[in-house]
């Protein structure tokens, strides 16, 4: 009876002592993956900042806000503004119709005029203001761009109105959109 006792006041010991142990190391890990998630947040910080002083990104948009206010989601890989130095596409469409571009919308391509970029510090929402001349007309552009790379984008024109995207600005390598023929 002795005998039994001391094995399972042993095995009771050993397991709260593993059982302990495995405690510290979820502390460890989530410690190891907060630290991890702060360097990835750094990095597209510094990611985003690049793209943007490069003049050379895309937006990827997966929200589309009409005039009117209301919201539709959108396919991010045939709705986008493309930026390449004073180059720009903008291309908003529908993957359930056909379009004039041959994807179920329209690509608009034309040339930046104004490109002013201002930041109230370093680390903090960056602003654009752009305007672009495209075959279809003149435009005002906006883009709010926060650190990690969501940005929200005013496209506004005196012959069309006022149309806001919401989504993300990737680099042209890295984006998986399909262009339509311009316009």
């Amino acid at each position: 009876m002795k005998k039994i006792s001391i094995i399972l006041l042993v095995l009771f010991l050993g397991i709260s002592i593993q059982t302990q142990a495995q405690e510290k190391s979820k502390k460890l890990t989530r410690k190891e993956k907060k630290e991890l998630k702060k360097k990835q947040e750094e990095k597209r910080k510094k990611e985003v900042i690049q793209l943007i002083d490069s003049k050379k990104f895309i937006f990827e948009a997966y929200e589309i806000i009409d005039k009117h206010g209301n919201s539709f989601p959108a396919n991010s890989d045939i709705n986008f503004i493309k930026i390449d130095s004073n180059k720009m596409v903008i291309q908003i469409g529908s993957a359930r119709s056909i379009g004039i571009n041959g994807l179920g919308g329209i690509a608009l391509e034309g040339t930046i005029t104004k490109f002013d970029v201002s930041r109230k510090k370093e680390g903090s929402f960056t602003y654009i203001v752009m305007k672009a001349e495209l075959k279809t007309g003149y435009y005002d552009i906006q883009l709010d761009i926060s650190p990690s790379g969501s940005t929200r984008v005013t496209i506004t024109s005196s012959e069309y109105g006022k149309i806001v995207l919401v989504g993300d600005i990737n680099s042209i390598q890295n984006s998986r959109t399909i262009q339509g023929t311009t316009y």
